[in-house]
């Protein structure tokens, strides 16, 4: 009746949102300096002039970009897998189970299609070779590089070929909440796996110089992946800790939202004798419900986005998810106030009219819960290793196992 939650660890989260991680590999593999060496095509010793190390820091290697760039291309798609399993995850909360799990279903099949187009457009690639480099004066041949990203991301194909199973059959929320979870672990571990092959391609064959790396960065179809989100890679980012500490608060544990919404089950066992009491009890539930999420919104309100480490997006994932509570306490308090109406008037038809749609009003806040806490998961993206670890941590420390939210 109040939505479920679908737990997950925070790698999830951190597979989901890998991107950044591809950056700090980056900022790697450009670095280096001295003096270029070169061999001319007569195999002659060996020369390193002032000006020819010049005009290697400075020149752009086209190839090398277009190369990337058509790597880029193959890759989005896989990484973003996850984002389109939490749209359609939210899109479907509150449906029928197998209407559900179809479409859910479907968007796997989808990507797993998608993943292995990424393997054929990766193999496919014509990869540069010869490409002068400071640290290589022969010239650095991608190729071989592609290649073993190419089966890399091939391996984690496989898991997500036969990922959907079997069709709904005569499933129920519960199968659905847990079956739609090992398929959110299953994309992002792909999505995952597709930056880390990435980042070791950049490992593998280092782009020659500042300048084309710059050019990969500001490309179209590497923007996104290679951005580290604001967060150098290996760094804590404390806000992004406290933030998804203070969301998962709000949907698990005591004191949650959750928590308030449970408390509807109560009411079977009390066996109320008169409509004023039947209806004095429901509207303290939903005030209880309001209160929760007047609580959490104003906790999350009191977060600043403003210090240093605070990943990029995480004020508006912040505002939205306060919103959207303060959205939920607002339902909960007009629910409360029709039922203290009844209360007071007493009138047995008026409460005839409500009991029947009660069950609705509590399963539909508890939806709204569940599509803002998928939400926020898409729009506070983890941005590196570190502050995944380092969410996971204070989860175990709460015995909080909270993940992401779809019923």
């Amino acid at each position: 009746m109040t939505g479920s939650s679908e737990r997950g660890r925070v790698g999830r989260w951190l597979a989901e949102h890998s991107r950044g991680c591809a950056a700090g590999v980056l900022t790697v593999a450009v670095a280096g300096g001295g003096v270029a060496v070169w061999s001319d095509a007569a195999d002659r010793p060996a020369v390193a002039t002032a000006e020819v190390a010049e005009n290697s820091r400075r020149i752009v290697h086209t190839d090398v970009v277009d190369f990337y760039r058509k790597v880029c291309r193959a890759v989005a798609p896989v990484v973003d897998g996850p984002d389109r399993v939490s749209r359609v995850v939210e899109d479907t909360i509150g449906e029928p189970v197998d209407s559900a799990w179809t479409r859910r279903a479907g968007v796997v099949a989808e990507i797993a299609g998608t993943t292995r187009a990424a393997v054929d457009g990766l193999r496919g690639i014509d990869a540069p070779a010869g490409v002068p480099s400071p640290e290589t004066p022969r010239g650095v041949d991608f190729a071989p590089g592609v290649g073993v990203a190419a089966d890399r991301v091939a391996d984690a194909a496989g898991t997500l070929d036969a990922a959907a199973g079997p069709g709904p059959g005569d499933a129920d929320q519960a199968r659905l909440s847990e079956t739609t979870g090992r398929w959110q672990n299953q994309v992002g571990h792909v999505a995952g796996e597709a930056s880390a092959a990435l980042a070791d391609l950049f490992g593998a064959d280092p782009v020659p110089n500042s300048p084309t790396m710059d050019r990969i960065r500001a490309s179209a179809e590497c923007a996104s992946l290679l951005d580290d989100h604001g967060v150098a890679d290996g760094t804590v980012s404390d806000p992004a800790v406290e933030l998804w500490g203070l969301v998962d608060a709000a949907v698990d544990g005591p004191g949650s939202v959750t928590e308030a919404l449970d408390g509807f089950s109560d009411l079977d066992g009390q066996g109320q004798q008169d409509v004023g009491q039947a209806g004095a009890a429901v509207a303290d539930r939903f005030e209880r419900v309001a209160d929760a999420a007047r609580r959490h919104a104003g906790a999350v309100g009191r977060w600043d986005a403003s210090r240093p480490g605070t990943p990029d997006g995480y004020g508006r994932a912040a505002s939205r998810w306060a919103e959207d509570l303060s959205g939920m306490a607002e339902k909960a308090e007009r629910c409360a106030g029709q039922w203290r109406q009844v209360s007071v008037s007493g009138d047995v038809d008026a409460w005839n009219s409500l009991v029947d749609g009660l069950s609705g009003q509590v399963s539909d806040l508890g939806d709204e819960l569940s599509r803002a806490r998928v939400r926020f998961g898409r729009d506070a993206r983890v941005p590196n290793a570190a502050t995944a670890e380092a969410i996971d941590a204070a989860r175990g420390s709460d015995g909080d196992g909270a993940g992401a939210g779809g019923g």
